[in-house]
């Protein structure tokens, strides 16, 4: 192997490795935050409480990892291991975490170096790394795990690296797994509708944008009725809107949201910004849709946000040292 070569391929082991510990830390205080929200053998069973059972993607993985971790002996073979961890249950949840926060690191890298270049990468990278922290892990209005929002987090990164790469049918592929996931996927039909819109992309992608958005609606009516004969009815989602305009109406309530509030209040504001533009539109558009159906202090049910949030905040600052530097 040639000298370049092999600096290339321990710099890529390097940074792999160093995105396997940041996920690990992750997914340790995930693991703190309490107890999981749903009963994980109603869920794989398909009779947890709706609509939550739509989101059936990670169902038969967890029902794996159950059985895998059902007869590991853990203060045997792991007597220093933490006590919030040691049960088949909770090793499960660490594991699709730990997992799926990896992946994500490692794609957004990718979208970083797509988007940016030299120190610019880096900013969004940390603050990627940054908010991930704050809106999963440091939220106090957290204080329970559900299976499926780090998996949605690493699917929005894989679709969006699609998108920037022009990957229509692997895009559709994954499409359809983030679908079965949860319900956001549909972020991506609007940062294709956006990009269309502005000229970043041919023609072309409004067709993918349709093709994905009907697709969308068909999985989703798909589950509604095959859970219909358990659920009593077609519940689809709640309306959160009332309940989050009283929750801002609260100032105690101001320190908890401000994570998500100012992030996004800087997508707006930068809109006006050409570079920032598609990912800011979509920030701020995409908020306003699950301000509707999530509740605002849940800020993990806003987590497919957070790779738009951070191309526009960091699109902004770039273009904001640019205008304060002399030229």
């Amino acid at each position: 192997m040639l000298p370049n070569q092999r600096d290339k391929w321990l710099r890529t082991f390097l940074v792999a490795l160093f995105d396997l510990l940041v996920a690990a830390h992750f997914a340790i205080n995930f693991a703190r935050l309490g107890a999981p929200f749903l009963d994980l053998e109603k869920f794989i069973a398909g009779s947890e409480r709706f609509p939550f059972q739509y989101r059936i993607l990670t169902a038969p993985i967890f029902a794996f990892l159950l059985r895998t971790f059902a007869d590991f002996d853990f203060g045997r073979a792991l007597p220093h291991f933490p006590d919030y961890l040691a049960s088949a249950e909770a090793l499960s949840y660490f594991a699709v975490t730990w997992a799926s926060f990896f992946i994500a690191l490692l794609l957004f890298r990718k979208i970083s170096a797509e988007v940016f270049a030299g120190p610019a990468a880096m900013a969004s990278y940390f603050l990627f790394l940054a908010l991930s922290y704050l809106w999963f892990i440091l939220n106090p209005g957290l204080s329970f795990l559900l299976p499926y929002d780090l998996p949605a987090l690493a699917f929005c990164a894989a679709s969006l690296l699609c998108v920037l790469r022009s990957r229509w049918y692997l895009l559709g592929a994954v499409f359809v797994l983030a679908t079965l996931n949860r319900e956001t996927s549909y972020l991506i039909v609007l940062l294709l509708l956006v990009r269309w819109y502005l000229g970043y992309e041919r023609s072309h992608a409004l067709l993918v944008a349709g093709l994905l958005g009907a697709l969308w609606l068909v999985l989703k009516l798909a589950l509604v009725f095959w859970f219909w004969p358990a659920s009593g009815g077609l519940i689809i989602s709640a309306v959160r809107v009332g309940y989050n305009f009283a929750t801002l109406a609260k100032p105690w309530q101001w320190p908890t949201l401000w994570p998500l509030i100012l992030p996004v209040a800087v997508c707006a504001w930068g809109s006006r910004v050409a570079a920032a533009r598609p990912w800011a539109i979509t920030a701020t558009v995409g908020f306003l849709s699950l301000f509707c159906v999530a509740n605002i202090t849940e800020l993990r049910a806003y987590g497919d946000l957070i790779p738009f949030v951070v191309l526009a905040m960091i699109a902004v600052i770039a273009h904001r040292q640019r205008t304060l530097t002399p030229s």
